[in-house]
């Protein structure tokens, strides 16, 4: 073997490697099923409000522009920095909720239902700086909590009939089941039942959890778009020097 074909064949081990560091940096990431991808936390004021409308009942932001920080999981593909972003949320239902003593511990569940209108039930994180939409999803669920406690969830989840979909600017989302928990940790007044059978109202923090069977990255982050760059320069400089040394 001479000179020549020895060093050829050396680039194109290189050029290889190149364009590998290229696909790897431009390829999205998927996982399976139920796998969490995106959290969002508020610490200021209690904007999530929840009102007893007697004959029905809504769930909603007090404040327009209430803030909170939204993070992606690693496993998406995307900076996991902290994105300050700005949150909506709307929900309607026109089911009363039940009471469920729990035996041996001698408690009640109490039990606010979110589950006849999936159109107009919606969450919404936007992002400041962009104004690109981190997230959006659209629902059905149940509102949860002990009576007399002032912690409670509202959460859904496709493997028990509710409907999950997920919107975003960043991943694109594919078919397999999706759930999500909006965590109220500090309610105004302690849960209970009031007019109409429906909860009665309160205020109090709100923190999310989202999970989907199936993501991809829609956006390539910068870091991946520099990576993906510095493969296609590896692969250009590789390639005018082996041309150099073959033609010597």
């Amino acid at each position: 073997m001479n000179r020549s074909t020895y060093r050829l064949r050396g680039f194109r081990g290189w050029l290889m490697a190149g364009l590998a560091v290229a696909v790897l940096a431009a390829a999205p990431s998927a996982r399976a099923a139920g796998v969490q991808f995106a959290t969002f936390n508020n610490t200021t004021g209690n904007p999530f409000s929840f009102q007893n409308l007697t004959t029905s009942a809504a769930v909603g932001i007090s404040t327009l522009a209430t803030p909170v920080t939204f993070n992606f999981l690693s496993n998406t593909g995307q900076s996991t920095q902290d994105r300050a972003g700005t949150l909506t949320i709307s929900a309607t239902t026109s089911t009363p909720a039940s009471a469920t003593p729990i035996p041996g511990i001698g408690k009640t569940q109490l039990d606010q239902p979110f589950n006849t209108n999936a159109a107009g039930n919606s969450v919404t994180v936007r992002e400041n700086s962009t104004g690109k939409i981190l997230l959006q999803m659209t629902f059905t669920g149940d509102l949860t909590g002990f009576q007399g406690s002032s912690v409670g969830q509202l959460a859904g989840d496709t493997a028990t009939g509710n409907t999950v979909t997920y919107f975003s600017d960043y991943l694109n989302f594919g078919p397999g089941g999706n759930s999500f928990v909006l965590g109220l940790p500090n309610t105004s007044v302690p849960l209970s039942i009031g007019p109409g059978g429906f909860l009665n109202s309160f205020n109090t923090n709100v923190n999310g959890s989202f999970s989907a069977s199936t993501f991809t990255a829609a956006v390539p982050e910068p870091a991946s778009v520099v990576m993906y760059g510095t493969g296609l320069v590896a692969c250009v400089v590789l390639a005018r020097r082996a041309r150099r040394r073959v033609s010597v």
